[in-house]
């Protein structure tokens, strides 16, 4: 299986089926030209789909394999830039264990591979390296593996001392604010202090939510058992340009263009800012993990368990496994409705969105009145798509910045 550079959401279905056929190589691109809404994410549950299913298989990655003697080379920093490609590193690190070569053929031992993934590593989590991946100013990705000893894989973004997850307190003054106050330097010096504050605290909110269910719930599988290997992260980016571009190039996406037809705020150059937050893991995901029902499921009572995830104190397991859930994601749906953003979300057989204008936040009693839409067919209400089915979860957000 190849991940082709032009690999994107308006594509990704082919991919998921093609993830699911039984292959010996998984092949990446140097590059990839499609960073568009929700492209990065929906690529990496590709990968990690494909890796789910698939035992036995080559890592063929696009590298020279040249000899290292400094690291300011020209062909030093063209093997570095392959992994900064999110879709590479993080391939990469879920097949450590898995053979690597290049196109010619030539093993990549993991001791060539360690010139350049813990530089990746260091520049998510040290605050004095990050301007190195300027040339990604307006994008911060952040990654943490379960399947390394020691919590090596984890970033003290989220974890203190590589052990506890933040408290919501904690997380407003832990390192991961670093990290998005260097992104916010990206974006624009003269906006407003304190109206990118209000949009960095409502960030950090989503994130601590998304990230803290994901430390919960997505590093073992539906019995309970470590993962091995497993992947948790955030991709944040701002995409700015005018708002008649964006809806060209979702033209052909109904559920993207119904959201992008409403009016946004523009700066005085006439450009719209949306800031997407995606999460993504390679856990069990919202269905296995709360099926309590020894039977194949249909897609209707899917999307109830995932209603049921969204719902305020919602209780959907009993025994070992009870909880009262939906706490964090009912939160997200306040802020979501109160600055009219967009959500979506690929788990399983299901992919679902709301658009916060059209069905605003309301609380409600039971989860069947909760609104989402169909993502292949978003005008037939009470009508959900069988499609493919794919590992882990990626729950992305449209933050439509206000000038």
């Amino acid at each position: 299986m190849k991940i082709e550079k032009n690999i994107s959401l308006n594509n990704i279905e082919e991919y998921f089926d093609k993830a699911l056929e039984i292959s010996n190589k998984l092949e990446l691109s140097k590059e990839y030209s499609n960073k568009n809404f929700f492209d990065v994410t929906s690529s990496l549950q590709v990968i990690i789909t494909f890796i789910r299913n698939n035992d036995n298989y080559i890592l063929t990655l696009p590298l020279k394999k040249i000899k290292i003697s400094n690291e300011l080379d020209e062909d030093f920093m063209s093997e570095l830039q392959c992994f900064r490609e999110e879709t590479n590193y993080t391939a990469t690190i879920l097949s450590w264990a898995k053979k690597k070569e290049n196109f010619e053929f030539e093993s990549l031992e993991k001791s060539y591979l360690n010139n350049f993934t813990p530089i990746i590593k260091r520049e998510m989590n040290t605050q004095a390296d990050q301007f190195k991946r300027s040339q990604k100013g307006n994008s911060l990705f952040l990654t943490c593996f379960d399947h390394f000893v020691d919590a090596k894989g984890l970033l003290d973004s989220f974890y203190l001392d590589n052990t506890n997850f933040y408290d919501q307190k904690e997380f407003f003054f832990s390192p991961f604010n670093e990290r998005l106050s260097f992104f916010s330097k990206s974006f624009n010096k003269t906006i407003a202090t304190e109206n990118l504050q209000i949009i960095f605290d409502d960030i950090t909110n989503i994130i601590y939510e998304l990230m803290l269910n994901t430390h919960e719930w997505a590093r073992t599988d539906e019995n309970f058992k470590e993962l091995n290997p497993n992947v948790r992260g955030i991709y944040i980016k701002h995409h700015k340009g005018k708002i008649e571009n964006f809806r060209k190039k979702y033209h052909d996406n109904n559920s993207m263009s119904e959201y992008l037809e409403n009016s946004f705020s523009k700066d005085n150059q006439g450009l719209t800012t949306f800031f997407e937050i995606s999460v993504f893991d390679s856990g069990p995901g919202f269905v296995r993990r709360n099926n309590t029902e020894d039977r194949d499921l249909t897609i209707e009572e899917e999307i109830d368990i995932i209603k049921k995830c969204m719902t305020l104190h919602q209780t959907s397991a009993s025994g070992h496994q009870s909880i009262v859930k939906g706490a964090g994601l009912d939160r997200i749906s306040r802020i979501l409705s109160e600055k009219r953003g967009f959500f979506k979300i690929r788990t399983e057989r299901s992919s679902l969105f709301r658009n916060y204008i059209k069905n605003p936040y309301n609380s409600v009693e039971n989860y069947k009145d909760i609104k989402f839409s169909d993502w292949k067919s978003p005008g037939l209400d009470d009508f959900f798509s069988t499609n493919t089915k794919v590992e882990g979860t990626t729950i992305n957000i449209l933050y439509p910045f206000v000038y």
